[in-house]
């Protein structure tokens, strides 16, 4: 493992939409200190603070901040082998999710090490480096294989629910009603509700409006399709529900979206 740069406590405004379609190039070691969003591999989370997340070189991303608040992140990029992505991934850690801690403390510490000893220039820093950024993500992994038992889900579950937001994103068309979603899991229409907020920290019926939303604004800004047509891509019966829920989640209208160019 090599750590390229490393940024602590570094705010971004509420501005912020960074877009990577093809990934950043390098692994990224984020904590997330603030309210953010992400849009990974086509999948919507809202995370909630502390949470961190290791993405893949190249993994498609969408990392921008909420209205509420400015980001305050620590992030360190770094580079390493197919064999020790393996490797950390035998030990439990997880890759392109987010994922809640109960605490970042242990982590600023180490951050805190591993800058001190990427600006050193002898000749065992760059060993030294690397172990601190490995024990950092190993340390972080520990609260990971927590996450189970924490949410008191079991893997089959957890894994019904991924495969079903993953779908929800891909075939925002789709016509989705909340108990065909608790049929699909298997659990009561109440239940399902509880655990899909629980899990991904945002209730399903936003996250279906998110979904069609996302896939909105990229057709806009990337396409000809008239709104009529981006509607009825992304699920709307008439045009204007459409526009009328595309603003109430932006503050913008469809037209003004696109004239923006990227609703900034």
């Amino acid at each position: 493992m090599k750590i390229k740069s490393i940024g602590i406590n570094v705010r971004h405004g509420r501005e912020l939409e960074e877009v990577r379609p093809n990934g950043m190039g390098f692994y990224l070691l984020s904590v997330i200190k603030s309210k953010a969003e992400y849009i990974i591999d086509g999948v919507f989370y809202e995370v909630t603070p502390p949470s961190y997340v290791i993405m893949r070189p190249t993994t498609s991303v969408v990392f921008r901040a909420t209205k509420e608040e400015e980001i305050l992140v620590s992030w360190i990029s770094f580079d390493m082998s197919k064999e020790e992505e393996a490797e950390l991934a035998s030990c439990g850690v997880l890759y392109d999710v987010p994922v809640p801690v109960s605490s970042i403390t242990e982590a600023e510490e180490l951050f805190a090490i591993a800058n001190y000893e990427h600006y050193l220039n002898d000749s065992v820093h760059t060993v030294l480096e690397s172990h601190v950024l490995a024990v950092t993500i190993l340390m972080l992994a520990r609260q990971m294989k927590n996450r189970e038992s924490n949410l008191g889900i079991n893997r089959n579950r957890l894994e019904l629910l991924n495969r079903l937001r993953v779908d929800i994103y891909n075939n925002p068309k789709e016509e989705r009603s909340v108990d065909s979603m608790a049929e699909q899991i298997g659990v009561s229409r109440s239940g399902f509700q509880h655990m899909y907020k629980k899990v991904f920290g945002i209730p399903v019926s936003a996250d279906v409006i998110n979904a069609r939303v996302s896939l909105a604004k990229l057709l806009l800004v990337n396409t000809k399709c008239t709104q009529r047509e981006i509607a009825e891509r992304c699920g709307y019966a008439t045009v204007f529900y459409f526009m009328r829920q595309f603003k109430e989640a932006t503050g913008m209208t469809p037209g003004d979206y696109r004239k923006n160019g990227s609703g900034e």
